[in-house]
């Protein structure tokens, strides 16, 4: 896997890594995720153009949770975009191979 993006190149990978090996979730699913954490600022950054997040105010419950939970614990929680362009591909057990591009993106994942 990998994604352009500078100083947040790390946390969009974490992000990714963790969706896959520790929740279960296919490389799509997991590269879709909201993206998340600083940008070598003092504030907490969330993506904003994820559709569970919103810009406007419309975000999920538990986004609202996440959010809410971050600032009490002190954080500075911004809503600008995060889209990282993150593709990652999984050689699954029976060696087939899975893969998964940023949906905030123009990118899509192809195989013959």
């Amino acid at each position: 896997m990998g994604s352009p993006g500078g100083a947040v190149i790390p946390q969009f990978v974490i992000k990714t890594l963790i969706g896959i090996l520790d929740w279960g979730l296919d490389p799509q699913q997991a590269v879709a995720l909201p993206n998340f954490g600083a940008r070598n600022t003092p504030d907490t950054g969330i993506g904003g153009e994820h559709p569970d997040i919103g810009h406007n105010g419309t975000a999920t419950p538990e986004a609202h949770e996440l959010i809410d939970g971050l600032a009490c614990r002190g954080h500075t929680v911004n809503l600008d975009e995060q889209s990282s362009g993150l593709s990652a591909i999984v050689r699954t057990r029976d060696g087939h191979l899975l893969g998964g591009a940023d949906p905030r993106r123009e990118g899509a994942v192809m195989g013959g």
